[in-house]
């Protein structure tokens, strides 16, 4: 195995020298050649070439230099090259190499000792310590700091890895720090005692109490470290000592202060401690300009507010700062974080912020200033939700901005805004009424659809009616459109001059004169530009019948209600005779030959529905509750169901800190006393999912049990990290020589170092360690073998080594987009993958549903409390992301047939192939396993 090394070394390529060469440009070469061969030497041993050919050469011809560069990589190579033989004891050469170390170590250049002490800072073989102690030892009394502030350093070393070699390391420490002057050396010196010896260490933490303050930045993180440490087993004054923490709050050393928040955060939870470290993470926040570390502090801030969730509450608006980072990342996260803190207290204010926020940004063009927009509304629309009192001003800032919005934005809010009015009744009024007010400049089909219908269902007054009819009339402009249209354009091929209109101005002419100058454009050429500035009329000129669908469907609500909430039958007469002239004119405009694309039949249909109900309406009453009560109950159904949802997930994040009353009190100490049956349960001594068997879990056959070496590896994840903890038993009664383990990898992974070859005795164990960095969601495979030497020379032994995949579910999480999102990103991502669905042990569609979500781990986005019906059929939504940041989408569409059995399928869109593919397989992986 390879030893630990703690040096990052520049990464010279692929440049590779041979031990020949090597010995000669040791031997021969100058001081540069001999850096630029040492240079090569490092970089080959960390690929995991020991080269022990050349030590003996390093000792002769590299040690004794003088080249301060040369010794700085002499002492790499020492910390690197094996220092053990196969017997575990110390190599012969090492005494050389030891009497090298003495010498540095007595050498009168202070550089060189205290490099030759920082050196053995990383040294663990207690065997080369007991030569070089004296003058270890010595050193702490040398006249320059730099080489005291690492021979205390040394010391604390060599205690850690061989306390019997220096017992007496807390004394000598402690005298040291007693006649130190140096700040430096005091700081390490305390730092080394207080891991030692920390009663000894206490003494000199009162004695520093006083002018703790005063003390330079190094001194006051030592200071926290300890009191971290030993807090609640060394101090008998704590409150004392809290007080100190807080106190170094607010040193002008941003490192200290946030590291003193940190600390405080863990030895108190009073409110006062709570809410001053909070209020220091967010100016640490404020003041970083790294968006990576802003986030970091943002997290801690969040757990925070977790664990003391109302106490942040006067913080609201401070958290909000953060905004003014142009990270999106950041940004998100710090709404989340306030919309969390948000009370009925601080609503309002904070509304208005983020009212400001958004006026700010309406014309702005910027893809960054768009999704920051996005959130805003987002944030803006959960605070209505949530208070009501502040609703009316949420209101009047969504109708304000709605048509600067880009498409997909405006849309969104819709949706807002039609939960807001489906909510509260009493802000149906001023909806309607600002709708109206800005109906006329309103051009995107989509937010028009939205607008015409919030119009239709709650124009609930005469008044209303009437000011939304005129609007809606002056929208579709002159009719019948057939016969406008076809006349304009006769008059288009057919120019006369009494459809000429002129306009005259004055210009000035080159010789300064005034000559008068007349422009003509034909009147219909006119006309036609001014149903243009109609966007409804245009819309449906250009074929969009949808439009005109629900235009129709807004024009019979209207009429349906004012004949319930008026007596004047002359006024109801004209209103609804002049809608069914506008459906008649749009059905004969959409079978004429005007327009490239006829109207389809869906459309049609559903205007020749409106236009019977209508004529119908006063004979058949059905048709009334359909279009006024029936369609408003199934909405507010969807906004309940919405709500439901919300509430559940935020029941669901309140309960991870919260315990049932007649949950059973945890005990530690009582996992070695045999009491009744339920004191077991309460410490969790038989629970499965205890740590060792987890750890068991993860543990997979590299080889096989008949092999002549056995390996099993016990794999672990740390974020973007494989651990491979691989441990090999030689099942033989020969010891195995060179036994090396080649790992190579297929996908984006990377395998981080080779282990160096090991001897294994008859049946002994060797456990190796190795690193597997994962670059992105793909699949990824390791393979490899296991070689070892026979008996002779030319004999070399092979064990191929089972594959294992890399789960990359593990780095696949479920999240949560609204509706627009998701149907953005579904037609931007161009990679899908079609899975087949066929089931037969499922009660039912939902039940299929969940058990897919655990599979893909996938969030389903369409609410479950649609989807738990007895239909035959069902369609989901589900979504989820990387830890690399790709994007998963899913739509499920299930279907049961007759005998019981469920068929479907399932479509699945991500931004790279690899994802797509990989969720498709774990799909039909499941649907196999399920089949067995």
């Amino acid at each position: 195995m390879a030893e630990a090394c703690y040096t990052v070394v520049r990464d010279l390529g692929s440049q590779q020298i041979s031990v020949s060469e090597a010995k000669t440009n040791l031997e021969k070469g100058t001081d540069d050649v001999k850096i630029d061969t040492m240079r090569k030497i490092l970089i080959t041993m960390l690929n995991g070439d020991s080269l022990p050919q050349l030590l003996m050469d390093v000792i002769r011809f590299v040690m004794p230099s003088k080249n301060k560069e040369l010794k700085r990589l002499l002492h790499f190579y020492w910390e690197i090259c094996p220092k053990t033989g196969p017997d575990g004891k110390p190599k012969q050469e090492m005494l050389l190499v030891c009497n090298g170390l003495l010498s540095d170590l007595q050498h009168p250049n202070e550089y060189v000792r205290g490099a030759t002490l920082r050196f053995l800072c990383k040294v663990k073989e207690h065997q080369l310590f007991e030569t070089l102690l004296p003058a270890c030892r010595a050193c702490l009394e040398h006249r320059h700091a730099y080489v005291r502030k690492n021979a205390v350093f040394a010391i604390y070393s060599i205690h850690s890895h061989s306390p019997e070699l220096i017992p007496d390391a807390a004394e000598l420490i402690e005298t040291f720090l007693q006649n130190e002057n140096d700040a430096t050396c005091k700081r390490n010196a305390f730092v080394a005692l207080a891991d030692i010896s920390p009663e000894r260490a206490l003494a000199f933490f009162n004695a520093w109490t006083e002018n703790v303050i005063a003390l330079d930045e190094l001194h006051q993180l030592a200071v926290l470290q300890f009191i971290s440490n030993h807090f609640y087993s060394d101090f008998a004054d704590r409150a004392a000592y809290l007080s100190l923490v807080a106190d170094l709050l607010d040193v002008p050393s941003s490192v200290v202060s946030y590291e003193a928040a940190t600390v405080l955060t863990k030895l108190s939870s009073t409110p006062s401690a709570v809410s001053a470290s909070a209020s220091k993470f967010i100016s640490a926040c404020l003041a970083e300009s790294d968006n990576n570390v802003k986030l970091i502090i943002l997290s801690q801030i969040d757990d925070l507010r977790e664990r003391n969730p109302a106490i942040l509450e006067d913080l609201t608006m401070d958290v909000l700062q953060v905004l003014s980072t142009q990270d999106k990342d950041v940004r998100e996260k710090a709404l989340n974080i306030a919309l969390e803190l948000v009370s009925s207290r601080n609503a309002e204010e904070v509304v208005m912020y983020l009212r400001k926020e958004m006026l700010r940004l309406i014309n702005s063009g910027s893809e960054s200033d768009r999704q920051y927009s996005n959130l805003l509304l987002r944030a803006i629309f959960g605070c209505a939700i949530r208070f009501g009192d502040i609703a009316k001003t949420v209101v009047d800032l969504i109708v304000h901005v709605l048509p600067d919005l880009e498409k997909d934005t405006a849309s969104e809010t819709l949706e807002y805004l039609k939960e807001l009015v489906d909510k509260f009744d009493e802000l149906r009024p001023v909806v309607v009424k600002k709708l109206t007010d800005i109906f006329s400049q309103l051009h995107c089909a989509r937010v028009l659809r939205g607008c015409l219908w919030i119009l239709g269902e709650f124009s609930a007054t005469e008044d209303e009616i009437r000011n939304t009819w005129k609007v809606l009339h002056a929208a579709i402009g002159e009719v019948p459109l057939l016969a406008t249209e076809t006349k304009a354009i006769e008059d288009d091929s057919e120019p006369s001059d009494e459809h000429k209109l002129a306009s005259t101005t004055q210009r000035v002419l080159s010789d300064g004169t005034y000559a008068t100058e007349s422009a003509f454009i034909s009147g219909s050429n006119a006309e036609t530009s001014k149903h243009k500035k109609l966007s409804l009329r245009h819309l449906i000129l250009k074929g969009d019948f949808y439009v005109a669908s629900v235009f129709c469907s807004t024009l019979t609500k209207l009429v349906l209600r004012f004949s319930q909430v008026s007596t004047d039958q002359k006024r109801l007469n004209s209103l609804r005779s002049q809608a069914m002239l506008i459906m008649i004119s749009i059905a004969r405009l959409g079978k004429s030959s005007v327009m490239k694309e006829p109207i389809d039949e869906d459309t049609l249909d559903r205007i020749i529905t409106c236009f019977r109900a209508l004529r119908d309406m006063d004979t058949v009453p059905e048709i009334t509750e359909a279009f006024l009560d029936d369609s408003l109950r199934a909405f507010h159904n969807v906004v309940k169901s919405k709500e439901k949802d919300r509430n559940e997930l935020m029941a669901a994040q309140l309960s991870k800190n919260s315990n049932s009353v007649s949950d059973l009190l945890v005990f530690r100490q009582f996992s070695g006393i045999s009491e009744p049956e339920r004191v077991p349960e309460a410490y969790g001594s038989g629970d499965d999912s205890s740590a060792d068997v987890m750890e068991l879990q993860g543990v997979v056959p590299l080889t096989g049990y008949s092999d002549p070496i056995y390996a099993e590896a016990s794999i672990r994840k740390y974020q973007f990290d494989i651990y491979l903890d691989i441990l090999m038993v030689n099942q033989t009664m020969e010891t195995k020589r060179n036994v090396t383990v080649d790992l190579e990898a297929v996908g984006d992974l990377k395998i981080l170092g080779n282990c160096a070859p090991e001897n294994i005795g008859p049946h002994d164990f060797h456990s190796i360690q190795m690193n597997v960095k994962v670059n992105s969601a793909e699949t990824g495979v390791l393979f490899g073998t296991i070689t070892y030497d026979g008996v002779s020379a030319n004999d070399i032994g092979m064990i191929t080594l089972n594959d294992v995949q890399v789960d990359i579910m593990d780095y696949i999480h479920p999240g949560s987009i609204s509706d627009a999102e998701f149907r953005s990103k579904w037609t931007e991502f161009e990679w899908e993958n079609n899975v087949d669905v066929t089931a037969t042990n499922y009660k039912t569609l939902y039940d299929y549903l969940q058990s897919l979500q655990k599979v893909v781990n996938m969030q389903c986005l369409t609410s479950k409390h649609g989807l738990q019906t007895e239909s035959r059929f069902l369609s989901a939504n589900l979504y989820a992301q990387s830890s690399f940041g790709d994007d998963a989408l899913a739509n499920v569409s299930l279907q049961r047939e007759d005998d019981g059995s469920i068929s479907g399928h399932i479509r699945v869109r991500c931004k790279s192939q690899g994802l797509a593919l990989l969720i498709g397989e774990k799909i039909s992986a499941s649907k196999s396993q399920a089949k067995k």
